[in-house]
């Protein structure tokens, strides 16, 4: 580096250190108005807003469990399930867990059906849960494109085939 460019550099770090000095200054700010407000330190609101989210994922995470409950019943799969990979199961019940759409949550816990069944022929991949969320991102949710759901694939509720479309 040239002394030119090292002078740069240095003037740069400088203004992002002012930044970050005015950030912290702003969120200490902060944290004296909401514990005058509140009566407490800025953590209790944190944890507020936690326990909020723990609530709402809990809630979710008790509907896919019931909802993959009652699918497995309405397909004839009350029998024995296997076991899937932490790297597939965890990710989908994260993902699941903080879905809001109804008919969207419904395809993770056919997915999930699909990867627990025994007989079943289509590979649980991680790809699938990625894919899940991308529809919900790119398409503002299942119920705008119901040609989508029915025949083969994830236990008769996404056809495989339109994980190969572009949706742009």
């Amino acid at each position: 580096m040239t002394i030119p460019e090292i002078e740069e550099t240095a003037k740069a770090t400088q203004e992002v250190a002012k930044t970050a000095g005015k950030a912290i200054d702003a969120t200490r700010e902060l944290g004296g108005f909401f514990s005058r407000i509140f009566g407490g330190p800025l953590t209790q609101l944190v944890g507020i807003g936690e326990d909020h989210l723990t609530a709402y994922r809990l809630t979710r995470q008790l509907r896919l469990a019931k909802r993959y409950a009652e699918i497995r019943s309405e397909l004839g799969l009350d029998g024995k399930t296997k076991v899937v990979e932490l790297k597939f199961g965890l990710p989908l019940i994260a993902a699941a867990s903080i879905e809001n759409d109804d008919t969207l949550q419904d395809l993770y816990a056919r997915l999930l059906i699909t990867a627990t069944d025994p007989t079943s022929k289509i590979q649980a991949r991680r790809a699938f849960v990625s894919i899940l969320q991308d529809l919900a991102r790119r398409m503002g949710g299942a119920k705008r494109y119901p040609s989508m759901y029915g025949g083969e694939g994830f236990r008769n509720g996404l056809n495989p085939s339109y994980l190969l479309e572009d949706y742009h």
